[in-house]
Order: C-alpha cells, then sequence, then structure tokens
C-alpha cells in the first residue's frame, strides 16, 4: 500500500520546503497578473475553480436550523482558487507517508468513531483498501485539514515560485463560510465558475463507495461517490454529489443567533451535544451527507463539531489564495 501511495503522488524531492526568504506581504494579486505564468494558470484550470468575490459588500449571513450569522456581519471575499474535489484518500495518505504520520507536532492519523451498521474498523479498512483510493478521505479533524493546507502551500511554492524574484507566494488555507455560500449564490448566475474539467450532470451517480461487511463475505455500498466524478446532481459548482461534509475556517464561537422575534441578537448556544466540549474546540462543517443517503453539498447549512475529532461523514478541500511579496534582507 505505501509503494502505491507513494508512486501516486510526487517524489520525495518534490516536497522539499521552498528557500526560506523574509516575505513583507502587500495586497493579492490578480487573476490576470497569475495568468502570466502559464504553467501555473494551466494548473489552476485543471484542479481549481476560481471564485471572485470581490463583489460583495455588507451583509453576507450564513444560515442553517438556528439562524447563525457572522460576528462580524461585512464581509468581503477576496479572489481565491476553491480545490474542485475534495481530498481524497490517496491524496491525505501521500501527505501522511511523506511526513511519517507527524507534521509539525500534528499527529496526521485518521481516526473516527464507529457508526451503527458499519463494521468494526471500518474506516482502516476503507483506507487500505485500493479500490477507494479516488474517495474523499474522512476521519480528519480540523487541524489535520489544517495541517495538509500548509504543507501543500509548501509544495506549490517550491513547483511554481522557483524564481527568487517571484512577486507573489501561494497561501493554502480550509475555506470560509462565505465561499461556500457565494459558490451557491453565484453558481447558476454567472460565468465565474465555469471550468472545463468540470462535467455538469442532472444524475445522481451512484458508483458507491464499497466496503466489507462483517462476514467479508459480501459487499456493502455507501451512497458517496469518488472525488474525480465531477458531476453534480443540482449546482453546477463541483463533484458534491453524495460526498462528505467539509470542514471551514470559521468557528462557530465567533457567531452570534439572531431570534425570530426581531432584530435582537442573542450569542450562539452551544449545542447539547457539545456543552462539554468549550468553545474553543468547537468548528464548522459544511452540508453534504454520508451513509444514509446520496445527497449534494448545500453550502447554506453549517454544523458545528468538536475540531478535535474526525468523523466518518466528514472531509475538506484546500483553497488558494496569492500574496504580492516583497523580498527583503
Amino acid at each position: 500500500m505505501l509503494r502505491f501511495f507513494i508512486a501516486f503522488f510526487f517524489n520525495t524531492s518534490a516536497f522539499l520546503s521552498f528557500a526560506q526568504t523574509n516575505v513583507i506581504p502587500v495586497d493579492d494579486v490578480s487573476k490576470s497578473e497569475l495568468d502570466k505564468n502559464i504553467p501555473l494558470k494551466n494548473f489552476l484550470d485543471k484542479n481549481f475553480i476560481f471564485l471572485d468575490g470581490a463583489f460583495i459588500h455588507g451583509d453576507f449571513e450564513g444560515s442553517d436550523s438556528i439562524n447563525l450569522k457572522p460576528f462580524v456581519k461585512r464581509v468581503s471575499v477576496a479572489p481565491v482558487y476553491l480545490y474542485a474535489r475534495e481530498v481524497s484518500v490517496k491524496q491525505y495518505m501521500a501527505f501522511f507517508i511523506e511526513n511519517n504520520g507527524v507534521y509539525k507536532g500534528i499527529n496526521l492519523s485518521p481516526k473516527a468513531d464507529d457508526i451503527e451498521g458499519l463494521p468494526k474498523d471500518f474506516l482502516k479498512n476503507f483506507i487500505s483498501d485500493k479500490g477507494n483510493s479516488n474517495f474523499p478521505i474522512m476521519g480528519i479533524n480540523r487541524a489535520q485539514a489544517i495541517a495538509y493546507c500548509t504543507w501543500y502551500a509548501e509544495w506549490l511554492n517550491e513547483k511554481f515560485n522557483k524564481n527568487p524574484l517571484s512577486l507573489y507566494l501561494v497561501k493554502v488555507r480550509l475555506p470560509l463560510d462565505a465561499e461556500f455560500q457565494l459558490a451557491e449564490l453565484k453558481g447558476f448566475s454567472t460565468e465565474n465558475l465555469e471550468n472545463p474539467a468540470i462535467r455538469i450532470s442532472t444524475e445522481i451517480y451512484t458508483d458507491f463507495a464499497k466496503y466489507k461487511t462483517n462476514t467479508q463475505q459480501t459487499l456493502g455500498k455507501i451512497p458517496f461517490s469518488p472525488v474525480d466524478q465531477n458531476r453534480s446532481p443540482k449546482l453546477p459548482i463541483y463533484n458534491i454529489a453524495g460526498n462528505v461534509a467539509e470542514w471551514v475556517l470559521d468557528r462557530p464561537r465567533n457567531l452570534q443567533m439572531a431570534t425570530d422575534s426581531g432584530p435582537r441578537i442573542e450569542y450562539y448556544r452551544i449545542p447539547r451535544q457539545l456543552k462539554n466540549v468549550g468553545s474553543n474546540y468547537i468548528g464548522g462543517v459544511k452540508g453534504g451527507s454520508f451513509y444514509h443517503s446520496a445527497f449534494y453539498l448545500q453550502p447554506g447549512v453549517t454544523i458545528p463539531l468538536d475540531i478535535t475529532k474526525g468523523y466518518l461523514w466528514v472531509g475538506f478541500r484546500p483553497v488558494l489564495t496569492f500574496i504580492k511579496s516583497e523580498k527583503v534582507n
């Protein structure tokens, strides 16, 4: 299995950190400027979706069954590149193997509580099965997802900024709650999100992930799709048909709750199942579903979860931003 994952991804030398330089962030880099770097442009066009949120001003509010609102109402989403699919098992395990299971003090081992109806050690067996290598990675907590983003930024800067006079750096992070909403808001009304790598379908993909049952004689099926399927039943954005929910950068402790009785704002109440966790350890995920039914990601839905835990129905995807820089001595 180790040989398979290493062969899939990049050779070891490709993951060396880029040369250390002192960098002063100046401002965002425009898409037109990035397009001048042809190898980078081709890479972004193939793997990412350009999401220009610079036109958003004023209130941009999240919502779920209890009407979550950002603590800071005025939100401006800078131009970003959303990864066109969720991080797969093989991509995450390449990261895991390259770093011997630990990255900057973060234990990278996927771990999640069992779900009723699935075999014991489901996650371990699911990840080790080569047939599932193109399905979303699961059992990753928020810190592990952020660690992957940091590591991915190092690789991207090594790959595309070899010129020591390069005027920009790649920054990688988890998506914002507002960016998921923007994707939903602009999905049908603009060419903003068009990407030739994305194939739109009105059908729900049914080649579900498979797993061995407790008897090991038959295969069970889980209704979510491979990350490289690139099909969506409703939103022409990315392959979100039946896939897992995803971590966002926002923390629910920074949100407030609007009451139905009027404009009065109350602080967000921690859900009962998280009352012993503490607000500093609560994060958010966006939509998705797992195991029970095929579904599509709902960018408007935010679910609070314990950030220290991995879940069998939660994955993640990175977002790229680019900053101008000045090299100083």
